[in-house]
Order: C-alpha cells, then sequence, then structure tokens
C-alpha cells in the first residue's frame, strides 16, 4: 500500500501537559440527541459530527452577578481578572520558551470587555493548511449550559500557531455555572476562505420557479421534498441518510483503491 503524505488540514499543539485531548465531535451529541432525529437525520448527525471537540482545561464554576464574574478557587468565590494555569504550566512553558516569552504564558481565564464576558484558553495552540480557516463555535446541537458561545473564524492558515480560545457570556445572573471538564466547551470546524469571503463563493437568487434560464428540476425535487402521508412518492424518511452513506462508502472504497496503487 502506498504511504500517504497527505498533510492534515487542522493541527494542534498541546501546550499544557494535563488538558484534556481533543476529540472528533460526536454524531450522536454526547447522546442528548433525540432517537428518531439520530435514526432519520442524517444532516443532524452530520452537522454534529463535523469537526472536533475541545474541553475546558479543567472543571470550573463561575457565577456572574450582574456586573462582575467570580470563579471558585480555594474554597471561595474570586474576582476574575486574568488567572494563570498553574506553577507546573508555568515552568513548561519556560523550558520551551524563548527568552522574550519567559513567563509570558497565556492564561487560562479571563473577561474581556462586557458584562458577564469571559475567555477561556484551552491550553492548545492550531493552525491550519493554506486556504483553509477555523470558526470556533458552541458545540453542535448540544443543550444550552448556562452560558452562549461567541463564533468566529480565525485565519490559522496565516495567523499561527495561534491559541486555541473561546469568548462566552454568561446568561444568568446568582447562579453558579459548572463547567465539567469532561464536557465540551466549543467545537471547532476547518472552512475554506473562500465559503465565507464576499465575492469568493458568489450566490445568486432566481426569481420563481419557471425562469427561462434556470428551469427549476421538478424531477429533483421528488427526491427532495418529503410530503407527509403521500407513501408513494420516492422520497420517503430517512431515505436521504441512506443515499448519503451509500455515497461515502463509495467514495471510501475508491480512496481505499488509489491507495493500493
Amino acid at each position: 500500500m502506498a504511504e500517504q503524505t497527505t498533510e492534515p488540514l487542522v493541527r494542534f499543539y498541546k501546550a499544557h501537559p494535563d488538558v484534556p485531548p481533543i476529540a472528533w465531535a460526536d454524531r450522536a451529541a454526547l447522546g442528548t440527541m433525540p432517537a428518531s432525529a439520530f435514526q432519520y437525520c442524517e444532516a443532524l448527525r452530520v452537522a454534529s459530527a463535523f469537526g472536533w471537540y475541545v474541553f475546558p482545561p479543567r472543571s470550573i464554576s463561575l457565577t456572574f452577578d450582574g456586573t462582575q464574574v467570580y470563579i471558585y478557587e480555594n474554597d471561595d468565590w474570586v474576582l476574575i481578572k486574568s488567572h494563570r494555569f498553574d506553577d507546573g504550566f508555568a515552568d513548561v512553558w519556560n523550558s520551551h520558551a524563548p527568552e522574550h516569552f519567559q513567563d509570558k504564558e497565556p492564561p487560562f481565564i479571563s473577561t474581556v470587555p462586557g458584562a458577564g464576558l469571559v475567555q477561556i484558553f484551552s491550553g492548545y495552540f492550531v493552525e491550519t493548511a493554506p486556504g483553509w480557516s477555523l470558526l470556533i463555535r458552541g458545540p453542535a446541537n448540544l443543550p444550552r449550559r448556562g452560558f452562549d458561545c461567541f463564533e468566529g473564524i480565525v485565519e490559522t492558515d496565516e495567523f499561527k500557531p495561534s491559541p486555541l480560545f473561546i469568548n462566552f457570556k454568561i446568561a444568568m445572573t446568582g447562579s453558579e455555572v459548572y463547567i465539567p471538564q469532561e464536557w465540551p466547551l466549543f467545537q471547532v470546524q476547518p472552512i475554506r476562505r473562500e465559503s465565507y469571503v464576499r465575492g469568493g463563493g458568489a450566490a445568486e437568487v432566481v426569481e420563481g420557479l419557471n425562469h427561462p434560464k434556470f428551469p427549476f428540476d421538478w424531477d429533483g425535487v421528488d427526491n427532495t421534498l418529503h410530503v407527509l402521508g403521500d407513501k408513494n412518492r420516492p422520497h420517503q424518511m430517512g431515505s436521504y441518510g441512506a443515499g448519503r452513506r451509500k455515497r461515502a462508502k463509495a467514495e471510501q472504497r475508491s480512496a481505499d483503491t488509489q491507495n493500493e496503487k
């Protein structure tokens, strides 16, 4: 079999030795997806599994009083400003960093301007292949947990290696927001730059379903539109997923054949 030399789309650098590993996102949204959706909705499954989960560096308890954010440390609520990981990470950082970065390791948690806004550093740095950027967002299709993640796109093919962090807003006041280390804090997804740069991926709106230049494909609609109660239609519940899985298997067989040459 020929050796694969393809460079990865995304490369993660684990800076802190004790943070949780990066993990593939889960098609079942960690078991929270309704059984019927998991069985029939391939679109939901694929969206849930697109990219990687990034976990908090440790379990964290936060609270927001409407003005300031506090973290629970050493049996007390402490006002967040900019908190270092620990002395162990500082030692690891200083053992590798050049002189001008000594004692300048990124904090694991800090506040950002705005009420209830927090930034958490994952303990990783990241870069992407040329032409690819990284969408950083809350975990797809997982339940809300007392805070809302902001989404951002970072051009990590040039802005690299970039510290991998998430900004979020605490959504309630006067209550503890617990962020367990074993539950994904956010999700990252590689995307092509032309897919979001204006003018790069042009879109077009066709007025009506009888345009002389762009005729509407009614035969195609037979394969896409599910009409409730019409059992004679070719597009039935689950047919999209079955078709996509069949195509994926064919593509995998083709890729395996190419690798064997």
